[in-house]
């Protein structure tokens, strides 16, 4: 009895071995996941502090040349414009832009990650 419960046994986890085996997947399915797996990728992680600064040195070295109209271009197509200081908020994600207007300061928050380019004229 000892040796039937056994081969019953061996038997048993065989075929449970040969029934959990995946199927083989389809060419097409294989072209793609190696497709994938050769592109690259434009994706960079950086903390949004450390890209706060940077548009603040570049913002302080537009200052230096006396430009009188430094503009922000942000993600949409929009633009603030005459700015004339910029502050970073605590967790860097966000700037507080102060602009020079006829009537006195206004100030605009944006994301840092929707500020696409500087200029000044």
């Amino acid at each position: 009895m000892n040796q039937t419960m056994m081969r019953l046994t061996f038997v048993f986890l065989m075929t449970g071995i040969y029934a959990a085996a995946p199927a083989p997947a389809p060419p097409e399915m294989k072209t793609a996941a190696i497709g994938h797996a050769t592109k690259t990728s434009d994706i960079m992680i950086v903390d949004p502090k450390t890209v706060a600064q940077d548009w603040l040195s570049a913002f302080g070295r537009l200052q230096e040349t006396r430009s009188s109209r430094i503009q922000f271009n942000i993600s949409g197509g929009g633009q603030i414009t005459n700015v004339s200081k910029i502050d970073i908020m605590p967790g860097g994600y966000l700037m507080l832009f102060t602009i020079k207007a006829p009537q006195g300061s206004r100030y605009e928050i944006v994301k840092t990650s929707e500020i696409e380019s500087i200029s000044a004229r």
